[in-house]
């Protein structure tokens, strides 16, 4: 089966069990993504990791969850945007950015993702965004 088998909808953004389930490859289960799942959305992991291709297939089941703001620990109004500038993770800001993500969202602190990549020194994905 390919690495997205199934998407649990009612396990994103539970932080419970069903936001591990939507990865079903065997040899995958031990990726960054599953594992930062446990904590986050799938969308914001995978952002968050700068795996491309889990974020494309996500978005591809659901458009939506470009602007999905439930990241259960912590974080409610953080979109994957901001995830991924953050974490200085290029190609998949620069999917979000590409899927109309809301470069202006603001998350709980009133930060944009520009000021998040700012923040945390990560000038590739400032490049991006102010290009």
């Amino acid at each position: 089966m390919g690495i997205i088998g199934r998407i649990d909808y009612a396990g994103l953004g539970s932080g419970g069990d069903g936001a591990r389930t939507w990865c079903t490859d065997e040899a995958h289960m031990g990726c960054r993504v599953c594992r930062l799942s446990r904590v986050m959305a799938p969308v914001h992991a995978a952002a968050a990791v700068n795996d491309v291709e889990i974020l494309r297939a996500l978005l591809d089941a659901d458009p939506g969850l470009i602007e999905a703001d439930e990241s259960p620990q912590g974080y409610p109004s953080r979109r994957p945007l901001h995830c991924a500038c953050e974490a200085g993770s290029v190609e998949a800001a620069d999917v979000l950015l590409d899927r109309g993500a809301d470069i202006s969202a603001l998350d709980n602190w009133r930060c944009t993702p520009l000021l998040r990549a700012c923040m945390f020194g990560r000038l590739e994905v400032v490049r991006l965004l102010l290009a």
